[in-house]
């Protein structure tokens, strides 16, 4: 590929890498290719934030918390990456400790949004009932 057009895809995946995420939904499989290509390019922040949520529709969710994980660790200050984390690890890992962690730092990161605030205390009453009531 000619170093101009290498130039303009690196330009483009970096202003991508950098919007908010707000209202971005991918949903088509041919996303999954987009992101794909967008995390081998070294963008590991939101392209594998949107590749997590995107295998996590499609029901794959190992390879949702794959991707979140990665995500996670390349802006660890993203808020909605932990609340997912957190959802996953209790509902599918069946993991309470790294779920109340993940969404405990949700919190931490931003204790305005109703959901990161509601769905730990949704889990912990989960947990409660049934660690007293088996």
């Amino acid at each position: 590929m000619p170093e101009t057009e290498s130039g303009k895809i690196s330009a483009l995946l970096e202003k991508a890498e950098s919007c908010s995420p707000d209202y971005c939904f991918p949903n088509k499989l041919e996303d999954i290719a987009v992101l794909k290509f967008a995390v081998e390019q070294g963008c590991h922040a939101r392209a594998p934030y949107y590749l997590g949520n995107l295998f996590y529709d499609k029901l794959q969710w190992q390879e949702a918390v794959r991707c979140w994980e990665m995500a996670a660790g390349a802006d660890p200050e993203f808020p909605i990456v932990h609340r997912n984390l957190g959802l996953a690890y209790y509902n599918k890992c069946r993991d309470g400790k790294r779920a109340q962690k993940a969404l405990e730092k949700a919190f931490s990161l931003n204790r305005k949004d109703a959901r990161i605030f509601l769905e730990p205390s949704h889990m912990m009453c989960r947990i409660f009932k049934k660690t007293f009531y088996k």
